[in-house]
């Protein structure tokens, strides 16, 4: 069958062939736009960032009713810095947004866990849970939206291959 398949290739004038492969590069492309608007929905948003916030907030709330009002400040100020970041994210200002948001949330996370686990707490425990999430959300944030690029590379490299083997 490839045999087959090569003959008809041999028997195809240099006209046909050029038109057989501008047809393949323009399915091509088409595919690619397609893949591109589709890859397009699935970027993150800064929703997970205020719901952290929000978490944080709800704390310092919490804490101020309890009079513990250097928690409780503890948590407002998390919560500000991780809300800001959300807003630097929607603004377009992504690498900025999600340094401030991952870097307010490792130390959270550390602070959180470490205090829940000496003094025996499940909110603190809670919140660092929250912090690592949210840590985690923001280091691959910028990663993962970044991949479109590196994805293109890998696409163009593999056409031209393509095109390469079937001149030959």
């Amino acid at each position: 069958m490839a045999q087959n398949n090569n003959n008809n290739n041999n028997n195809e004038t240099d006209t046909e062939k050029v038109e057989r492969l501008k047809k393949k590069i323009e399915k091509i492309k088409e595919d690619r736009i397609e893949n591109e608007n589709s890859l397009k929905d699935l970027r993150l948003s800064s929703r997970p960032t205020y719901l952290a916030g929000g978490i944080f907030g709800a704390a310092a709330i919490y804490y101020n009713l309890k009079k513990k009002s250097k928690l409780a400040k503890f948590s407002l100020l998390s919560s500000g810095l991780i809300v800001f970041s959300g807003h630097l994210i929607d603004r377009g200002e992504e690498k900025f947004g999600t340094i401030l948001a991952g870097g307010v949330s490792a130390i959270l996370s550390g602070t959180t866990i470490a205090s829940g686990f000496k003094n025996k707490k499940i909110l603190p425990l809670a919140l660092g849970t929250v912090a690592v999430a949210s840590m985690s959300y923001h280091g691959f944030f910028s990663l993962y939206n970044s991949l479109d690029q590196v994805k293109e590379l890998i696409d163009t490299h593999d056409e031209n291959v393509k095109i390469i083997k079937q001149q030959k």
